[in-house]
């Protein structure tokens, strides 16, 4: 901290304090001492005054004591009494002279008392600091001991809040003082030398005085416990005369709003002054619903705190009275029986809600309880009887268990068996589960008005700590659409049916059908893109479930960061190949295995650092690499300070300029969705065909060479206004894919027709094996998505057709017209009428998140059918019977869903995975390297239009019809030939149990996936039942093989290609009999250790099991001191030492173990 410059403010005033000057001068605190008792003898000659010498009368206990002849005489000697012939007029002059004095005082003694207060938390805040070091510093803390640092650390952060938003306040009073005083600028940003908080408030605001003041700064203003950024309650109640910006204020009607601006210019600069022609960007404070949103994350938050700090407590329940997240949090210990729920009633015997482990169906015992008005619960049988004691409730969960359970069992302290002990252990497997399922229990208590039953919540939404059933609240209306839009809390949809009213009409129509106008649905998804992006900011600063915008922000951010410290990140994600000979000592290498899980790759030490499958691993890993100076520059106190990093980080985020591209969240008028989108675009765009399609250009690629790395796109002279009708997909729970608008009209439409768009299966959510038709999809599409001009935003409405049980296609609906889309200057694609031939040039379009900046980019290669054209996965893994491949650069996570193109523009292909090759490196590693992508051929799409409508039922059409086929068990992915004690072969059956939605099915076994799509090998119809299950052996011949099903509607052997093109299939590899090989242990060392591997490029061990010790006393025959793992890392102290290996095959089978002696 800096001390901070001051100037004279009031006629009264003769210097200010700064919190520092508080903090480390005693001299302005005997100023604020003095300035107290002025202020007393001033209330004092007051009120002598008032009473007219009536009686001596104290105004207040200060360090001096004035009486009212005292306050008199100092208002003589002050020559208030100018004439002492009118003893009333000077009476009345001196008393308001007085008050005016009084004010001055006040106004001045207002910000040395906040400082004040700082001063005295900050003392607080170091004492507990020193209190938590001395319990840290103990060898070994007591339980006890690490529940009081908890506390501590708890109380700490309340402190360091509390000490925060008054650093802001005073910072901006004191601003607001020397703006009106005409302070220079130079002088006036040293203010902001007083904390982190003041700085950011510094560097945000600009006060429109005069040209030169400036304090900008990127970053938007996440002050706590402040709701507008730009209003008057950041300087409290300072009864200032005349704000900043020289708009009158009247003192005594309170605080009024400030016109102030915020914007958006880079740090340490001046924005260019504004005109008319060239209006500056104006960062509109958060909106009710925003804020809202924000306080209940912090609620949340702030309950599971508790919940895992002071559940331990004896007693203790949540003081808010939810008590729901302790018994969902109860009913999922370990040790709560599987088939027995629990039903919680209010005080009038109403159904509440309804926890369990598994779904209310499969459950054949309930424990019901009844919640009294007054908090206390009773049993439901009978709701007469007396609370018991303080435990109440966790003392009739455990009496009313079934006599075998073993909740709250297995404590190791006497009398742990009894239902006191039973509950002290209960409570601490509630707060441990709390802690390990933090992200999973916040995203219930975020949608605590759900359960996982409700009708249209999404799978991704769905949790464990969700109560099984909850009684429906509030009106059928909000039900409805946050059950649809869960992401959109009860605070956003009212601000959003505010903005957008719904008529009684326009209601029951969407009860009834689900269509929401389209107004509404604009508005919604410009409300959906705001809180995306807030949830992305906070799960920045906190630990949550993996969002991938989030993860965005953070690599990005984490990028610059680390470059400050003289350091380069690189992350390599799956499919992509790194060499290590390229690995250079001020790296951070970071292998991204997906959904938020990296681990670290040691340079020096050449091996992955391994740290915990979550969220924080990003955070954890890149710690594990660094110095501890660089643990202080990114806010860490210690190497694993994963809270101080996200801190950091997350104050970089909200001031990183990219935020400034992100919308308001307040909502607008739904009719400026598009034209303000499009006032940066050409005015006059391409004139369109007769079809509806721009005139065609002549290389959609642009000449880009095949092979060359992907380039980002840009149109801001719309050379790319062809490409517009590609956009980034997003959604509704964050999911981030490619998507392309189809050109389905005929030429001679004039009526409007639906907006239809390619991409893959999986970004729309459908599940691996099924097939989806006409099924609700919430989320956005971002038209225009280029690196250098605004996009534009409509809602998706529906999944008209999504496979994802032999491909990877969707086609979804948007919530507009095509003409009106073209009416925009958004074209649609062509769809080819053919598979281009082998090594055709292709153009691959997508916005992939993964590769900075992840707007839309371009890649030119060719274009290759394979021979096979089958992408086979085992068992329950993805698979698809036709396909096209290519080996574009630069595909990541979002280029899903993308556009294949010739360079003509006609799109003949969806872009879907990748294919990699797992190459065991020395030392056991596996390193994923790149093959070629994968993408599914959309040329029958084509077919599928009637006069500019998807029509399931036209001639040519091949999607349909579909049928339902639903394993019933996990499915197998590998099998084995075994031998009878003859010697004989016994060949394993397929053994799979299903249902399907037909009243008959056919099957058969063959050899090559594509098969299933042939009539011939069927066998004859078999009538379905509630559950079949498919017997027949597997195959004779070891390898790949797969099952063909398909579901029809007659017995009769006639399929038509439809039929053929949906059949389900399920392969296998099937391994030849006899014994298992024996495992092969790969050593290699470096200067500091050795590493030990099994070798399994073939993957023919379901299991490996290692050992290693003394090389006389350790015998690799005997089953002691197996481990299951494939690797081991020692030091050259730890030799000699002998390594053994054994494994299990696919079949269950034990090998004979290897060994191998290293001296």
């Amino acid at each position: 901290m800096g001390q901070a410059v001051t100037q004279a403010l009031t006629r009264s005033s003769t210097q200010t304090a700064s919190a520092y000057v508080i903090a480390k001068n005693n001299a302005p605190r005997a100023r604020l001492s003095g300035l107290r008792s002025q202020i007393c003898g001033v209330q004092n000659t007051i009120t002598g005054l008032a009473q007219k010498l009536e009686a001596d009368k104290p105004g207040c206990t200060t360090p001096h004591r004035f009486s009212w002849t005292e306050s008199v005489m100092n208002m003589v000697h002050s020559n208030y009494f100018r004439d002492p012939k009118d003893r009333l007029a000077n009476e009345r002059m001196a008393l308001f002279q007085a008050k005016e004095h009084l004010d001055a005082l006040r106004k001045e003694v207002e910000p040395l008392e906040e400082a004040d207060l700082i001063f005295k938390t900050n003392k607080k805040i170091v004492k507990k600091e020193a209190r938590i070091a001395e319990f840290e510093a103990q060898k070994k803390p007591t339980h006890d001991d690490r529940k009081s640092i908890d506390a501590l650390r708890a109380e700490l952060d309340e402190l360091r809040t509390i000490r925060d938003t008054l650093l802001i306040k005073h910072t901006g009073r004191t601003l607001a003082m020397h703006a009106e005083a005409g302070m220079p600028l130079e002088q006036m940003l040293q203010v902001c030398d007083l904390s982190q908080p003041a700085k950011m408030l510094c560097n945000t605001i600009e006060w429109i005085t005069t040209p030169h003041m400036v304090a900008g700064g990127p970053g938007t203003l996440a002050l706590p416990g402040l709701e507008a950024a730009n209003t008057t309650s950041l300087y409290s109640d300072a009864p200032l005369s005349q704000v900043p910006n020289g708009t009158s204020s009247n003192v005594e009607t309170g605080p009024r709003q400030l016109p102030l601006q915020l914007w958006a210019v880079p740090q340490g600069a001046a924005p260019t002054p504004t005109t008319s022609n060239n209006p500056p960007t104006i960062i509109t404070p958060p909106s009710a619903g925003a804020v809202a949103d924000e306080q209940q994350r912090q609620r949340a938050d702030r309950l599971i705190d508790e919940i895992i700090t002071s559940m331990p407590n004896s007693g203790y329940m949540p003081q808010d009275g939810n008590h729901d997240p302790v018994l969902a949090l109860a009913v999922q210990t370990k040790d709560w029986p599987a088939y027995a729920k629990l039903e919680v009633l209010d005080a009038k015997g109403q159904h509440l809600a309804t926890f369990g482990k598994q779904a209310a169906s499969r459950t054949n015992q309930t424990i019901t309880l009844q919640r009294r008005s007054n908090g206390e619960y009773v049993n439901a049988h009978d709701p007469h009887q007396s609370a018991s004691n303080q435990e109440q409730l966790l003392t009739l969960l455990i009496q009313n268990q079934p006599r075998n359970s073993q909740l709250g069992r297995g404590g190791n302290f006497w009398g742990s068996d009894t239902t006191a002990g039973r509950i002290v252990t209960l409570r601490q497997q509630i707060a441990d589960l709390a802690k390990a399922e933090r992200p999973e229990l916040f995203k219930a208590v975020i949608h605590s008005s759900c359960s996982q039953t409700d009708p249209g919540l999404p799978a991704a939404v769905k949790n464990r700590f969700m109560p099984l059933e909850r009684s429906p609240t509030g009106t059928e209306l909000m039900r409805k659409l946050h059950s649809e839009n869960p992401h959109l809390t009860p605070a956003r949809l009212t601000e959003l049916l505010n903005a957008s009213p719904l008529s009684a009409t326009e209601q029951n129509v969407y009860l009834e059908s689900g269509h929401l106008p389209t107004a509404f649905n604009l508005n919604k998804a410009r409300i959906e893109q705001a809180v995306q992006h807030e949830l992305a900011v906070d799960a920045v600063y906190h630990t949550r479930t993996y969002n991938p915008q989030a993860d965005a922000l953070l690599r990005d951010a984490t990028t610059q960061e680390l470059l400050k410290v003289n350091r380069n990140l690189r992350i390599f994600g799956k499919g992509e190949t790194f060499d290590t000979q390229t690995a250079k000592a001020g790296d951070v290498i970071l292998r991204d295995y997906g959904n938020g899980v990296y681990w670290a790759y040691d340079v020096p030490n050449a091996q992955y650092i391994e740290v915990n499958a979550d969220t924080d691993s990003f955070f954890r890993a890149i710690a594990s690499v660094l110095q501890p100076h660089e643990h202080r520059a990114l806010g860490m106190t210690g190497e694993p300070d994963v809270r101080g990093f996200r801190e950091h980080m997350g104050k970089v985020v909200e001031q990183s300029p990219s935020n400034f591209h992100l919308p308001s969240s307040s909502p607008m008028p739904a009719t400026t969705a598009s034209t303000t989108a499009t006032t940066s675009t050409p005015t006059s765009p391409p004139a369109p065909s007769p079809s509806g399609t721009p005139t065609p250009v002549k290389d959609f690629g642009a000449g880009m060479t095949n092979g060359a790395p992907s380039t980002v796109l840009q149109n801001a002279n719309g050379q790319n206004d062809h490409l517009r009708g590609i956009a980034r997909l997003t959604r509704s729970d964050g999911y981030v894919c490619t998507a392309t608008l189809l050109d389905t009209a005929p030429a001679a439409t004039e009526t409007n027709t639906p907006a239809y768009m390619s991409t893959a299966a999986h970004c729309v959510d459908t599940g691996i094996g099924a097939i989806d038709t006409d099924k609700a999809l919430t989320g956005t599409v971002e038209f225009g998505y280029f690196v250098d001009t605004p996009s534009q935003v409509y809602p998706l409405k529906r999944t008209t057709y999504s496979n994802y049980r032999n491909n990877d296609l969707a086609l979804v609906e948007i919530d507009t017209s095509l003409q009106a889309l073209n009416r925009e200057g958004i074209r649609p694609l062509a769809i080819a009428s053919h598979i281009p031939a082998n090594g055709t040039d292709a153009i691959v379009v997508g916005a992939p998140f993964g590769i900075r900046p992840g707007y839309l980019r371009a890649a030119a290669c060719q274009s290759q059918i394979p021979e096979i054209s089958a992408f086979v996965g085992l068992g329950d893994r993805w698979n698809t019977r036709r396909m096209v491949t290519n080996q574009c650069r630069d595909t990541s996570p979002g280029s899903s869903g993308g556009p294949v193109m010739t360079r003509n523009g006609e799109v003949f292909g969806v872009m879907a995975a990748q294919s990699v090759q797992s190459v065991q490196q020395p030392g056991g590693r596996l390193q994923e390297k790149f093959l070629f992508n994968v993408a599914i051929p959309a040329t029958h799409l084509k077919d599928c239009f009637t006069n500019g409508v998807f029509n399931a039922n036209a001639v040519n059409c091949e999607l349909f019809p579909v049928f339902d086929i639903k394993p019933d068990h996990p499915l197998m992915r590998y099998a084995k030939i075994t031998l009878d004690q003859a010697g004989n072969p016994i060949y394993p059956t397929w053994r799979f149990t299903f249902t399907t939605d037909k009243p008959y099915y056919h099957y058969k076994s063959v050899d090559h996936v594509g098969e299933c799509e042939q009539p011939q090998g069927y066998k004859v119809a078999t009538a379905s039942g509630s559950s079949e299950t498919i017997y027949d052996p597997i195959g004779d011949q070891p390898g790949i093989r797969s099952l063909c099903v398909i579901g029809t509607t007659s017995p009769d052997n006639q399929f038509d290609q439809g039929t053929l093109r949906n059949a389900f299939s399920l392969s296998v590899n099937l391994q030849a009999a006899g014994e298992p090989e024996i495992p092969n242990i790969e050593v290699t060392h470096n200067r500091m250790r050795y590493t030990a591997a099994v070798e399994d490029n073939d993957r023919k061990w379901k299991q490996t099991f290692m050992k290693s010790g003394n090389p006389d006393t350790t015998d690799c025959n005997s089953p002691d001191k197996y481990t299951t793992t494939s690797v081991r890392v020692f030091s050259r102290k730890a030799l000699p030492m002998k390594l053994c290996a054994k494994g299990t095959d696919h079949a269950g089978v034990d090998s004979k173990a290897s060994e191998k002696i290293i001296s």
